[in-house]
């Protein structure tokens, strides 16, 4: 689960009544941490319908720093943004099929790996 999923359901489950203990000892973790996930949750309350209910990509809960970098791009209704982990970003007219490239990536990246593994064992 990521951190504001997280938060999110240690807020819920204090508005059904459980003590923070209990929140603690389902989630793993300490009173203090529970009491933690749980004022991030109420924090971010209405954030948290809002992504669920977005329509458009400032309804999204993401980054401001993204978002603007999104809203500054020239692209048609028609287009695809895509933003690698880089942070490159490149406007498509067709979706971009990025999953071939990125497997056949991984796995030269893990041919990479296995062969300078074997090198080093070698030696």
């Amino acid at each position: 689960m990521t951190k504001i999923n997280l938060n999110k359901y240690a807020m819920e489950q204090r508005i059904a009544g459980k003590l923070l203990r209990e929140i603690g000892e389902e989630m793993g973790v300490g009173v203090e941490r529970a009491r933690q996930r749980v004022a991030w949750g109420f924090r971010h309350a209405e954030k948290y319908e809002r992504d669920k209910n977005a329509t458009t990509m400032g309804d999204l809960f993401i980054s401001e720093r993204l978002k603007n970098v999104i809203k500054g791009i020239p692209a048609n209704k028609d287009q695809w943004i895509s933003i690698d982990l880089k942070g490159h970003v490149d406007i498509h007219d067709n979706k971009p099929n990025g999953i071939v490239k990125e497997t056949i990536a991984g796995a030269a990246f893990i041919v990479f790996v296995l062969a300078l593994l074997v090198v080093m064992l070698a030696w």
